[in-house]
């Protein structure tokens, strides 16, 4: 959801510090002591009788200064799970113990054109798909497979588009009703016979070959494969399709891999106030906040942001959080969060019915560039953390589904996301100097 700045956010709250600061040259020393006393005094409560408004202060005083503000936008959205930066893992579940309303297709396309015809017509005799399964819960898994209809981007494909900005006509793809195949998956590498007519249609009519969805009909249940595409590289333990084709007047088998391969999610849960991250689906979050009632010419010495989280669904009982830079506008999936790790602001732990309060040399620094120029606050980006550092690019151990759920401003004002900055105002002495 994404909130306006109307009547119904909190106003900023503002305090000044306890006492002045000595006038002339132990200004500076004293506000340092000043910083101490205002972070051992806290952030504003609901008890302050009359809290200064941002238009009533003070625009010179030496005292230190607070003010904690709430977000102007609080925005989550879904990320194409076809990212294959963090894995090679493709999802296929339906309602899941821990999530029920939370479902995942599996989309694979194979290209047949490159079959070789130079010797005579191509006849398919019989065609079977190979998936390599990693994990399936519980020990088998009732599956359908259908055939898909529209094209797609692997790199783009969600459960709503299947490529940025261009809808399925059905949400979660859209494919022919009647059945491929339907069959049993077991935790093994498993084989399923197609019907050679549509495999020769896809031989003949390249055009009409957009790929097929396996969808899981167990309640409960969950199936991982390997992919056959991942960062960019092949891999050869992806979906695989094998011919058995008769060539002029001899008989030769193909195995082609997987051209594309990907997997959509969507999760129907209990809706509670507030923004959401998680993993599979890949939802991420956007804070943004308004810093207009922190003087421009101010001194932030400290940024502390507090969450409370809502709900977590998870194996274990907590998730990492990491927050991010954002560094591009709004633009739903396709926002864009610093992706280095040397530029996470900063990493955390959280649990359900637990506030955090995060603190640090990052996250401060980041107001300061906020401060310095309105253009450089896109906001700040939530997301879980996907990868183990201990593990390469595998999934964090935790497991592949989780969601956090803050409360914004539909939430009681207590469990509403806080951005509390502590600053020294400028003096009139550094302002006289910086004019002339």
């Amino acid at each position: 959801m994404t909130l306006g700045a109307d009547s119904r956010l909190p106003q900023p709250c503002l305090r000044a510090g306890a006492a002045r600061a000595p006038a002339g040259r132990d200004r500076r020393l004293a506000a340092a002591a000043w910083l101490v006393l205002a972070v051992v005094v806290g952030a504003c409560s609901e008890d302050d009788e009359n809290p200064v408004g941002a238009d009533e202060l003070p625009q010179l005083s030496d005292s230190i200064q607070e003010v904690v503000l709430f977000p102007v936008q609080a925005t989550s959205f879904e990320t194409p799970s076809s990212d294959r930066v963090f894995g090679d893992t493709l999802v296929a579940a339906q309602d899941l113990p821990d999530a029920a309303g939370y479902e995942s297709r599996v989309l694979m396309r194979f290209a047949l054109a490159i079959a070789d015809t130079s010797r005579g017509p191509v006849t398919v005799d019989s065609a079977q798909v190979r998936l390599l399964v990693t994990s399936v819960a519980p020990d088998s898994l009732r599956f359908v497979l259908n055939r898909v209809t529209e094209s797609w981007s692997e790199e783009e494909v969600s459960w709503d588009e299947r490529s940025f900005g261009v809808p399925w006509s059905t949400p979660g793809v859209t494919f022919d009703p009647t059945p491929v195949l339907e069959g049993t998956l077991v935790a093994d590498s498993s084989f399923f016979s197609l019907p050679d007519t549509l495999v020769q249609r896809w031989l003949d009519e390249p055009q009409s070959n957009a790929g097929l969805v396996l969808r899981v009909e167990t309640a409960g249940g969950a199936g991982r494969f390997r992919a056959a595409s991942t960062t960019g590289l092949t891999n050869e333990n992806g979906p695989r399709i094998r011919l058995f084709l008769t060539v002029g007047d001899s008989s030769s088998v193909a195995g082609v891999l997987a051209t594309n391969d990907a997997y959509v999610t969507e999760f129907r849960g209990t809706t509670l106030p507030g923004i959401t991250v998680g993993v599979d689906p890949f939802v991420r979050s956007l804070l943004k906040f308004d810093l207009s009632a922190v003087p421009p010419n101010a001194s932030i010495n400290l940024a502390e942001l507090r969450l409370v989280p809502r709900q977590v669904v998870t194996p274990l009982d907590s998730l990492r959080l990491e927050l991010r830079r954002v560094v591009s506008p709004e633009l739903g999936g396709g926002t864009v969060f610093t992706n280095n790790d040397v530029f996470i602001v900063v990493s955390d732990t959280i649990r359900a019915d637990s506030a955090i309060t995060i603190t640090s040399v990052r996250l401060s620094a980041l107001v300061r560039l906020w401060q310095a120029s309105a253009t450089f606050n896109q906001g700040l980006g939530l997301q879980t953390q996907r990868r183990n550092p201990a593990a390469g690019a595998n999934l964090v151990p935790s497991g592949n589904l989780g969601f956090a759920v803050f409360g914004d401003a539909s939430a009681p004002l207590e469990d509403q996301p806080r951005l509390r900055i502590i600053f020294t105002p400028a003096l009139q002495s550094d302002l006289d100097r910086a004019r002339r």
